[in-house]
């Protein structure tokens, strides 16, 4: 097995010749290869970017097999399949992970896992020996969804990873409390996101005609089913209108192109999988209304990135989303799972373009509150640095 150990050589600033060797080392952990886009890595690389003038960061990858792309080191992480059925079957993963682990981790001031899971349980061993010097744990949502809903052991893992944590990183109010329902003993501290720039030029409108966009990942609890029933309600109206639906792949999207067709809206509505971040800045920009529609969010950085453009938001009030969307001031919003009032907000939008510019230029003042550099200022203090 490969394990590709960091390295912390001395850096020199061009310009003046010093030695800046003296930064802390700042290890982020993920468990997959960390690519320029939405969701975790666009938090993980904002992260990055902000704590350039503090820290030496390096990126660690613990997934199964390496990295896809150059700069990012990798250990593997694993533990035998849930239930444990024995503990000499246990040991045979968990040591050489935790040796593994170690080995790369030496001489960090800081870990910080993000989408953490059971695999990274040595963690907890190594913390507590005192080879790891600041454990800083972040959780995004689906993750301690996952440990809300997982098997008593498997539960009883998650627990002890957030209690072990010096501190456990929610980007909502509302996901911190999920955190404390997990693992009561854990440390939270709500962090929001940072949200990327957008261009200074957005892109060529991408499609004739005026249309309405969602960015979500295609999986259930983004509410692809109920936003495409308000659709067809809000088309009596506006015939013309179109729908374009932008997200990473997931298991929902057939599922979301047959109702499309069933519906017979296949010449209206489009799916967009695995867009790049810079066309899609394109997309929301020009958009008559960005459209969010899920059960669940924890924070929601698309709805900020359409607030940043002044493009008018309609979405459900729910979890972190909650937090800074006021409908009626920057935004209308409707309960989950209710296509009528969806459509009748989104009617609204299109019926009303004074108001809904005037809610758009205070959404946009809201989001310009949510830099990088102020969650990692709050990162900073969290890990003593």
């Amino acid at each position: 097995m490969t394990t590709v150990e960091l390295r912390h050589e001395p850096v020199v600033n061009s310009a003046t010749g010093a030695d800046r060797s003296h930064k802390p080392k700042y290890v982020l952990l993920a468990p997959w290869t960390v690519k320029a886009g939405a969701g975790v890595n666009s938090v993980i690389l904002g992260l990055q970017e902000a704590m350039r003038q503090d820290c030496e960061s390096a990126i660690v990858i613990t997934d199964w097999n390496p990295p896809s792309l150059p700069g990012q080191s990798w250990v593997r992480c694993r533990l035998p399949h849930l239930p444990l059925t024995n503990l000499l079957g246990f040991l045979l993963f968990f040591l050489p992970t935790t040796w593994r682990l170690n080995k790369v981790l030496r001489g960090a001031a800081v870990v910080n896992p993000h989408y953490p899971g059971p695999a990274l349980l040595p963690l907890v061993l190594l913390r507590r020996i005192g080879s790891l010097r600041k454990l800083i744990v972040s959780v995004h949502g689906s993750d301690v969804v996952y440990a809300t809903r997982a098997s008593r052991l498997e539960k009883a893992l998650y627990r002890m990873i957030f209690a072990s944590a010096d501190a456990v990183v929610a980007c909502s109010q509302s996901l911190c409390r999920d955190v404390q329902s997990v693992s009561p003993e854990a440390k939270t501290i709500c962090v929001p996101n940072g949200i990327p720039k957008p261009p200074d030029k957005l892109g060529v409108r991408p499609i004739p005609g005026a249309y309405l966009v969602s960015v979500a990942a295609f999986t259930e609890n983004k509410g692809h089913a109920v936003l495409i029933d308000a659709f067809l309600q809000v088309s009596k109206t506006y015939p013309d209108l179109k729908l374009v639906l932008i997200g990473g792949d997931g298991p929902n999207r057939k599922v979301i192109q047959a109702k499309v067709a069933e519906l017979g809206l296949a010449d209206r509505v489009r799916l967009l999988v695995n867009v790049p971040h810079d066309d899609v800045w394109s997309w929301i920009g020009h958009a008559e209304c960005f459209v969010h529609a899920a059960w669940r969010e924890a924070f929601g950085i698309a709805i900020l990135e359409a607030g940043l453009l002044e493009t008018p938001v309609v979405a459900t009030a729910v979890d972190g989303v909650a937090e800074y969307l006021i409908s009626g001031v920057n935004s209308l919003t409707c309960e989950p799972g209710k296509d009528k009032q969806m459509a009748s907000a989104i009617l609204d939008v299109l019926g009303d373009r004074l108001s809904a510019e005037r809610r758009a230029r205070k959404l946009h003042q809201t989001a310009t509150q949510y830099t990088w550099e102020r969650a990692w200022e709050k990162y900073k203090l969290a890990a003593g640095l």
